[in-house]
């Protein structure tokens, strides 16, 4: 027998055999990622918590967000306690974790600085004017050497620094119920 075999693959089986690959390899993957995940799809990245060695945080001016032609400083030993969250209009997990920051400030008298992360001026003092301002002191780190200086690679960011200057707590990534709490009892 000669002439045309029945078994010959088109192009277009290629391309169905490739496709059906493909998805067999997602499915898989956001099967075992939901494995490990213990069955939930997070909407947040997993963030770092830790109870960091002791670090001081340097002494550091910031110029304030509603007083432009002021400064304050940050930092140093002589600082006293206070938590710093690094945050930004456009961040969607900084708009997310906003009312646990307003829940702190109402519960604490810690004083709470909120410094910008390459955000414009007028953006984020809408941003605190729209969902309210949890914040004593709000700076722009015009530098932004500040959150490479603590080790933010990106935003939310936030710490809990002692009496004395040094790190006591630090969240890298969007606030949590879990951390409020955790923070009402450092307090």
């Amino acid at each position: 027998m000669s002439g045309t075999s029945k078994n010959k693959f088109t192009a277009l089986d290629l391309i169905l055999v490739i496709v059906f690959i493909l998805a067999a390899v997602f499915f898989i993957g956001a099967m075992r990622y939901a494995y490990i995940n213990k069955g939930t799809f997070k909407q947040t990245p997993p963030a770092i918590t830790t109870n960091t060695p002791p670090q001081t945080i340097p002494r550091f001016q910031l110029r304030d967000l509603f007083a432009p032609t002021q400064n304050f400083t940050i930092g140093g030993i002589e600082s006293g306690q206070m938590f710093i969250n690094f945050f930004a209009s456009w961040c969607a997990p900084c708009r997310a974790e906003h009312p646990i920051l307003l829940t702190l400030a109402e519960k604490t008298d810690i004083p709470i600085i909120g410094i910008t992360f390459g955000d414009q001026d007028k953006a984020a003092q809408n941003f605190l004017r729209d969902l309210g301002n949890p914040f004593d002191q709000v700076g722009v780190d015009e530098s932004l050497k500040l959150a490479p200086s603590l080790g933010v690679g990106g935003i939310p960011a936030s710490f809990l620094i002692g009496a004395d200057g040094r790190i006591l707590w630090r969240r890298l990534g969007q606030l949590t119920h879990d951390d409020l709490t955790d923070l009402l009892t450092k307090l």
